[in-house]
């Protein structure tokens, strides 16, 4: 695993979070608290962004069957980062939907009642099924929330759940997941860099003399602090630890597995000035792009001018082409055009070749894609599954190409 600087990954994080709910104005942002460090991370970048924007965080623990550490650690945390922060308890609507789901399978007579241990207990139930049940309890009850205040349910999934499909489909993936390229293991580095970060800005404001505002930054550290020493469950009270079910003994050891086996040579190989993580989908984009380039020269009489990549950040997401003795990069198709050229003078230099440029520094989406389609005359366009059908990027080829999402 890589060595992140998370000072930038921080920065980075915050920006594209600030990003999407500016760009889909959005009025809220809404989270639940666990206590655990995805929920806690997830809180301090929302803080951030609640700060820059002015667009409120609202924030629930939602204890169920939670241990009593992980409760208490959920209220720092809540306390700590959010604007609106309060504790609700669904064990009512757990109770409920559990009742009509052992009804369902047979199990009770819906004439009785039941306690809520002995519904658990039924032979169609399972404590995983009781735990993903409690999960899209919480959930429906922050989607409500985040309706009525026209916001978004933040998601929590780091990449080592996703990778293991260690989630609950309806109960953990919400609209936004600004952790979701995250390993479990940099979750803990970025988690321990705002730790250190917050205990910082207490003291400089403690010798400021700004109390209030070193109580605040004391208050985020203690919450992290708190949140990085708890065992790592689900929440759910399917077993004592995360890596209980897992079956490994620390993330480590996990993280280091995954990344050997998902098809890239390393999931975090690099990650550029602006602290842009390098997420594997860039680095085949970048793949892609370079050789489409190349399989079309045939079609052009001559070297083409320019590739032009349009990015949100000051700095790209990711380089395409090789980098020349100038300082800028180019698509190397010496080869096509240098074959059988014997007159040295009449070689293509890889400077010959097309040129990459980079635009961006954009405010929206809607600004970059405006900008792709007046200034290009071919769309490369590269979405990241179906869930990207409908962002930006594909709404601009769409609408270029007179297609439909469907």
């Amino acid at each position: 695993m890589n060595n992140l600087d998370y000072s930038k990954v921080f920065e980075v994080l915050v920006k594209e979070t600030a990003n999407y709910v500016k760009v889909n104005n959005l009025k809220a942002m809404v989270l639940g608290i666990s206590g655990g460090i995805d929920s806690t991370v997830v809180a301090a970048i929302c803080h951030e962004v609640s700060k820059q924007t002015g667009i409120p965080l609202i924030g629930r623990s939602l204890p169920i069957k939670n241990k009593s550490d992980e409760f208490d650690v959920s209220k720092l945390v809540g306390e700590a980062f959010c604007d609106d922060f309060s504790v609700y308890r669904p064990e009512r609507s757990y109770r409920a939907a559990l009742f009509d789901a052992c009804a369902d399978a047979g199990d009770v007579n819906i004439a009785n009642s039941y306690y809520l241990d002995e519904l658990e207990e039924m032979p169609s139930r399972t404590p995983i099924a009781n735990g993903n049940l409690q999960a899209r309890c919480r959930m429906m009850y922050l989607y409500d929330i985040a309706s009525r205040h026209k916001g978004l349910v933040m998601s929590t999934d780091n990449q080592t759940e996703y990778q293991l499909g260690f989630w609950t489909i309806h109960g953990d993936v919400g609209d936004f997941d600004p952790i979701q390229d995250l390993w479990k293991t940099e979750v803990y580095g970025l988690a321990n860099y705002l730790q250190d970060h917050y205990k910082s800005k207490a003291l400089e404001a403690l010798r400021n003399d700004y109390k209030e505002t070193c109580d605040n930054y004391k208050a985020m550290s203690c919450a992290i602090y708190n949140s990085c020493k708890l065992v790592p469950t689900d929440g759910l009270g399917i077993s004592n630890s995360d890596l209980d079910q897992i079956g490994a003994k620390d993330y480590a050891t996990v993280d280091d597995i995954l990344s050997r086996f998902i098809p890239f040579e390393d999931f975090r190989k690099s990650y550029d000035s602006a602290g842009q993580i390098m997420h594997p989908h860039d680095e085949m984009a970048a793949e892609y792009i370079a050789k489409y380039i190349e399989e079309n020269m045939d079609e052009w009489d001559c070297v083409p001018c320019t590739l032009t990549i349009h990015h949100m950040f000051s700095e790209p997401r990711f380089r395409v082409g090789t980098k020349a003795d100038d300082g800028n990069y180019y698509i190397d198709v010496r080869e096509r055009f240098n074959e059988g050229v014997e007159d040295e003078s009449d070689l293509v230099t890889l400077e010959d070749c097309p040129q990459v440029h980079y635009v961006g520094g954009y405010e929206c989406d809607t600004d970059r894609d405006s900008a792709m389609t007046t200034f290009s005359d071919v769309d490369i366009a590269f979405l990241r599954g179906k869930s990207k059908w409908k962002s930006g990027t594909a709404e601009n080829i769409l609408r270029r190409h007179n297609m439909s999402s469907n």
